[in-house]
């Protein structure tokens, strides 16, 4: 994907900064970094002037074949995780599951990649590569969208 110029992660902010401003939130960027389990701590969570911290994890991403089809498709594991800046508590956390097909096991929330991410060989996914590239930055708003509703509840 690096040919391609993919930056998942600032296109995720962006889908983010856009569904938060369209629900009314006011949106800032932080510096605060989760340490290797994922965790804040308190004095780095109160030193942002924000009421809330966000923070997303991306736990798997990439292509793969599915369980019951020999084309390969998108797949992601992402966590989302609302932080309040003053008490440290967690006041959201969802991991979601992003494929063509829900094998999430319902342990997580499931968001449906466009089946025309799809890829019947190896060799056609990775002769595809812009096309590919669109399969896995579809998550961004897919996810944004799902985590302002949920906080909007």
């Amino acid at each position: 994907m690096k040919s391609e110029n993919f930056h998942l992660g600032e296109r995720i902010y962006e889908a983010f900064r856009s569904e938060l401003q369209k629900h009314g939130y006011v949106t800032t960027t932080s510096d605060v970094m989760p340490n290797h389990e994922g965790n804040y701590t308190q004095s780095d969570v109160s030193s942002t002037k924000a009421d809330a911290l966000l923070g997303i994890q991306i736990d798997s991403i990439g292509y793969q074949k599915g369980l019951f089809s020999s084309d390969y498709g998108p797949v992601a594991i992402v966590t989302a995780k609302i932080i309040s800046t003053k008490t440290g508590d967690t006041l959201y956390e969802q991991t979601y599951w992003y494929g063509l097909t829900d094998e999430s096991g319902r342990i997580m929330k499931y968001l449906a990649a466009d089946q025309r991410y799809t890829f019947n060989s190896y060799d056609s996914l990775l002769s595809n590569g812009p096309l590919a590239s669109s399969g896995l930055a579809a998550l961004a708003p897919l996810l944004a969208s799902a985590v302002a509703n949920a906080m909007s509840k």
